[in-house]
């Protein structure tokens, strides 16, 4: 019985290490020294997603534009300490659009969330985009 519980504990271990090894890291948004909005671009392929973060203060608003190949790219933006599958985002893009503004309601480092669709993330579909993001002072 100690045999199969130690077999199984290292199991979850290493299943768990493994699904970190694959997780594709937080990018940070910086902004260059007085400026106060910056692009960002990349591709991702099928359920895959990118992940920024940017650091930002209560009251400030941030103005967002995702444009992508084929309007395929949405963006999710979660407050700080929210995650994905865990918390509802601040912004839906898929419901509310993919560009607007957003009063931020307090200080941390906010996630953005580029993703695709199901319907086309399940054709293994490759969408470019590019992330316009900007705070006001």
């Amino acid at each position: 019985m100690k045999k199969i519980t130690l077999v199984g504990s290292i199991i979850l271990v290493l299943s768990t290490a493994a699904l970190n090894v694959f997780a594709a890291p937080v990018k940070p948004i910086q902004f260059a020294k007085g400026a106060i909005g910056t692009t960002v671009a990349g591709s991702f392929k099928g359920y895959d997603d990118v992940q920024y973060s940017l650091r930002a203060k209560a009251g400030q608003t941030l103005n967002y534009k995702l444009t992508s190949n084929g309007n395929l790219a949405q963006i999710n933006i979660y407050a700080p300490g929210d995650k994905p599958g865990a918390a509802e985002a601040l912004v839906i893009g898929s419901a509310t659009g993919t560009a607007g503004q957003l009063k931020l309601p307090e200080s941390g480092n906010y996630l953005i969330q580029i993703y695709q669709m199901r319907n086309t993330a399940r054709n293994n579909r490759t969408v470019n985009y590019k992330l316009h993001m900007g705070v006001d002072r």
